[in-house]
């Protein structure tokens, strides 16, 4: 369950990405090494920009895992989109964030 502390770690942690690199290429280097070594990959509020995608080497990391996110607010068209920029995304879900990671991730 989450509580205020949590969720101000939490908050501290979030970056924004801006299009120029600005130091920032480091960060996608540390993002793309956690995604290589994990086990499932669960998009949470992402946009989904295809520039982020490539960035993060997402068609070359998700090879055989399990992948799913969220897709709130996007339409068909977008979704779709999604799906071809990510073809291994095995869910993209209209709920909020709190659902999918309470009934859609894989629990071991």
């Amino acid at each position: 369950m989450y509580n205020n502390d949590l969720l101000d770690e939490a908050r501290q942690h979030i970056k924004i990405i801006h299009e120029n690199t600005d130091g920032r290429d480091e960060d996608f280097k540390r993002a793309n090494t956690l995604l290589n070594n994990a086990e499932q990959i669960v998009f949470l509020g992402f946009g989904y920009n295809p520039i982020n995608l490539e960035r993060l080497q997402i068609n070359a990391i998700s090879k055989g895992k399990h992948v799913i996110g969220t897709c709130v607010g996007l339409g068909a068209a977008e979704q779709a989109e999604v799906r071809v920029n990510c073809p291994d995304l095995s869910l993209l879900d209209n709920v909020d964030c709190y659902e999918m990671v309470k009934e859609r991730m894989q629990w071991r």
